[in-house]
């Protein structure tokens, strides 16, 4: 058997169950995570949460928009320091 010092790994919970958790066959092996596969996680999380935002905004201006229906009334969306609405800015920060 070869000396391992280093053991990758996917950070996938997949990989966790196929990778021995005790140190039996591997004795003297370390897991290392590599940082491109956390960068990637980390931008899939930034990714979820822009989305979840979006959808947020969305239903906030859908709420809004049939209040003014409603009453009768024009919607006019909150326009922030940059000119945008918040629903344009949260569909260019992505």
């Amino acid at each position: 058997m070869a000396n391992f010092t280093a053991l990758m790994v996917e950070s996938y919970v997949v990989y966790t169950a196929i990778i021995p958790q005790n140190k039996s066959a591997l004795p003297y092996a370390v897991r290392v995570t590599d940082r491109i596969c956390v960068q990637r996680l980390a931008i899939e999380a930034l990714q979820e949460m822009c989305i979840k935002y979006r959808w947020q905004a969305l239903d906030e201006e859908n709420i809004h928009i049939e209040k003014c229906r409603r009453q009768k009334k024009e919607y006019l969306p909150e326009i922030l320091s940059n000119g945008d609405t918040h629903k344009q800015l949260l569909a260019r920060s992505h």
